[in-house]
């Protein structure tokens, strides 16, 4: 049954310097995008009295929201190249805006991050020049953090 499917098809990410029109920022030329995902730690508090030799845990107050990364076609000097490297190098906040479809519609997704790696990905004898980027976000997902 596919009556819940929805097609990955035209999903879009957008990128902007803290505090940037987020309309401005759209990604081209986006082959993967990934998708943040939430975790939270846990705390092993397992003692030689626990039931059976189980191990027991609790949950650890906060939680986060986990790096993820992109895969771009490459083009070498270009303008996005070069806002990559600018954003990368000078460690700057970006607000991202992913925008998907959802169960009424379009959904758009904000949240903050630092573009903690990019480059081009290998040079293969059969295929194209393609780059790849991640993401560290920070703050909620779905929320717009503070610059510090």
């Amino acid at each position: 049954m596919t009556g819940n499917a929805k097609s990955t098809f035209g999903t879009k990410i957008f990128i902007v310097p803290d505090g940037g029109v987020i309309t401005g920022g759209l990604v081209a030329d986006v082959l993967k995008i990934g998708k943040p995902k939430l975790s939270r730690g846990m705390q092993d508090v397992t003692t030689h009295d626990s039931a059976g030799g189980a191990e027991e845990v609790i949950a650890e107050g906060t939680y986060k929201v986990e790096p993820f990364s992109m895969t771009v076609h490459y083009i070498a000097n270009s303008a996005f190249d070069t806002s990559m490297i600018t954003a990368m190098t000078g460690g700057g906040l970006q607000d991202i805006e992913i925008h998907e479809k959802g169960a009424a519609g379009l959904i758009k997704t904000p949240l903050s991050g630092y573009i903690s790696e990019y480059g081009p990905d290998d040079a293969e004898v059969r295929g194209k020049q393609t780059a790849t980027f991640n993401i560290t976000p920070t703050g909620a997902l779905g929320a717009k953090a503070a610059a510090v």
